[in-house]
């Protein structure tokens, strides 16, 4: 583990802390735990801040989180013939549009869509934002890096993939 080569690393939990805690204990003065809902901006404020005050300031950033809903929620859409999704990359997102000639409609419900929205994009944003505000609250200006891990197979419209496949980056 990095701690092992000189880095010193915070490990970031929700719900579950053994895994991180443990992991810590294993380096002390290395690595420290801390607990947030990253979608909640007070929260990822505190544990940027935690993560500063118990090992300094941060230069590089991992963001790996994001969640895989435990239902599948299927588009469904309605047409005589198959219907081929075609992705578009933008600025911002990745769409997905259906030909003109179909009718869609979704098992999906709003609270799932904004729950997925929330700790996939949300979090990473204000994850992303007090990373930044540190780097220039301490000036740092070497080594500074931000590192984005997403699902490459989310990169392709797949059965039973339409929100997890509209939150990932074209390549």
């Amino acid at each position: 583990m990095v701690p092992g080569q000189g880095a010193k690393v915070t490990l970031h939990y929700n719900g579950n802390a053994q895994p991180a805690l443990a992991l810590a204990a294993q380096h002390p003065g290395r690595a420290c735990a801390v607990q947030a809902s990253l979608e909640d901006e007070a929260s990822t404020q505190r544990a940027v801040a935690d993560a500063v005050t118990a090992l300094g300031p941060i230069h590089v950033l991992v963001v790996n989180h994001g969640i895989w809903p435990t239902e599948d929620v299927l588009l469904k859409v309605r047409r005589r013939a198959a219907v081929r999704f075609v992705w578009e990359a933008t600025a911002n997102a990745a769409l997905v549009r259906a030909p003109r000639s179909t009718t869609a409609s979704q098992d999906m419900t709003l609270a799932q869509w904004n729950n997925t929205l929330s700790v996939n994009l949300t979090a990473s944003f204000l994850v992303i934002r007090e990373y930044l505000r540190q780097v220039e609250q301490h000036k740092l200006t070497d080594n500074v890096a931000i590192v984005l891990i997403g699902h490459v197979p989310m990169q392709r419209a797949q059965p039973n993939g339409a929100a997890r496949g509209l939150l990932t980056t074209a390549p």
